[in-house]
């Protein structure tokens, strides 16, 4: 994805299972500020976060549980990027 603002995300989208490079560039750098390979399994739902620019760039993954909670419960995600 090109042109995801700071503080916007792109929603999910579907991909082939295995592994998915990431990159996250800035706009006045050639090379990345991190890479990685991600790997992804078929049926789950995940989030890739980009934290710590300043000091130790990284990208970190999290399994997201999108299943239904049980009544009365909610699920919630916050975050301050």
């Amino acid at each position: 994805f090109n042109d995801v603002a700071y503080g916007n995300e792109t929603g999910y989208f579907d991909v082939l299972e295995g592994t998915v490079k990431v990159a996250v560039k800035s706009e006045t750098q050639v090379l990345p500020i991190v890479q990685e390979d991600v790997t992804v399994a078929a049926g789950k739902d995940y989030s890739i976060f980009f934290l710590d620019v300043t000091n130790a760039p990284d990208l970190v993954t999290i399994d997201d549980d999108r299943s239904v909670p049980d009544d009365g419960q909610f699920r919630i995600r916050v975050g301050n990027f």
